[in-house]
């Protein structure tokens, strides 16, 4: 209410009602955009050789056939891990354990495998990103946490190599998280390892976060050497 009595101080003719339909717009296209893209997410415990988890990071599944899940590729061997183990988006933990079939360090981008086949949605189409566009992440923010997060925010730059910066709110948990646009299609995956910080009180506080593209991410997975099957 606020702008729009800005607005109407300066003179601007102020509409209320369009103003709370599209706000009220903005909220049924948020829950419906959660609603699509929760199930896609899931959560990768890491464990080392005595069993004892020593990180976890985000992923999601890719692919319609085969249960390909991606995440970042500074996954493999954090802290030590040698054991992965998954947990599904609904908190269940069903301690799936999950196998290493493709790494790429250069793009960061790692591909893992069920062994035990689940039911999983089938691949939101991919898109590339613009500047300006409206970008959505869902993914768990904490080890101990359950509960799936949902974030809003703008695409800030898109670089030639193939990432981009977005406005919205990350914390290191987030990386590996999947990243959509208002269509629901996928565009890129959240990487906290090489975020941009700006100092603020105790700590770091994350300024704007680093997105691998869903065309490099595909490149990744379908170029040689070992290809993944199914992809093209």
């Amino acid at each position: 209410m606020e702008y729009y009595r800005r607005r109407g101080l300066l003179g601007f003719p102020v509409d209320y009602e369009m103003g709370h339909a599209l706000q009220a717009h903005g909220q049924v296209r948020s829950k419906a955009i959660y609603d699509a893209t929760k199930s896609y997410v899931v959560k990768i415990e890491c464990k080392n050789a005595a069993g004892k988890v020593c990180g976890f990071f985000n992923g999601f599944f890719y692919h319609d056939v085969e249960p390909y899940i991606i995440t970042t590729g500074h996954i493999i061997g954090f802290e030590g891990a040698n054991q992965y183990v998954l947990m599904l988006f609904d908190g269940q933990s069903q301690q799936i354990a999950l196998k290493v079939i493709k790494c790429d360090s250069a793009a960061d981008v790692a591909v893992f495998c069920c062994e035990k086949r689940l039911p999983h949605p089938l691949s939101s189409r991919a898109a590339p990103v613009n500047i300006a566009d409206t970008v959505y992440v869902v993914g768990f923010r904490g080890s101990s946490d359950a509960q799936l997060t949902f974030n809003e925010g703008k695409v800030a730059v898109v670089s030639f190599d193939g990432t981009f910066l977005t406005s919205m709110y990350a914390d290191e948990g987030f990386s590996g998280a999947p990243v959509f646009n208002m269509d629901c299609q996928f565009v890129g995956m959240v990487n906290t390892r090489t975020m941009m910080h700006t100092k603020s009180g105790e700590g770091q506080a994350i300024k704007q976060v680093l997105c691998v593209g869903a065309p490099i991410i595909h490149y990744v997975l379908t170029s040689a050497p070992d290809p993944l099957p199914g992809l093209n």
